[in-house]
C-alpha cells in the first residue's frame, strides 16, 4: 500500500482558511514540511492520526470536524461557545454540567 490517498475526503484546507493560517504557518506549527501539508490537502497523501490530531488542536476544533464538517457549518451553540473567552467558556461548562448533571 503507498500512502497516497484516492482523494480528499477531509475539509483541513477549509478550516486552514478559515482560522487564516497558510499552509506554511499551519506546517510550521504541526511540525511538518509544507510539501507535506500540501499534499494531504490535497489528498494526495495520507495524515496520521498524530498529524490530524496536531491540526486539530492548532486550528481550535476536534479532529472529526476536520473530516465530517466545513468550519461554517457551525450550530448555534457552537457560534456562542466560540465567540466566549477562555474563562466564560469554562463558566458555559460548568453551567452546563449543573444543568445536565454531568
Amino acid at each position: 500500500m503507498t500512502d497516497t490517498a484516492a482523494s480528499q475526503d477531509h475539509f483541513i484546507r477549509e478550516w486552514r482558511m478559515f482560522r487564516g493560517l497558510t499552509q506554511a504557518e499551519l506546517a510550521d506549527a504541526i511540525r511538518v514540511d509544507r510539501t507535506h501539508l500540501n499534499k494531504i490537502e490535497r489528498g494526495k497523501r495520507l495524515y496520521a492520526p498524530q498529524v490530524l490530531a496536531a491540526m486539530a488542536s492548532t486550528l481550535d476544533c476536534a479532529p472529526g470536524d476536520l473530516i465530517r464538517r466545513r468550519p461554517d457549518d457551525l450550530s448555534e451553540i457552537e457560534i456562542l461557545y466560540q465567540s466566549l473567552n477562555d474563562a466564560d467558556r469554562a463558566r458555559a461548562i460548568a453551567v452546563l454540567k449543573a444543568i445536565f448533571g454531568r
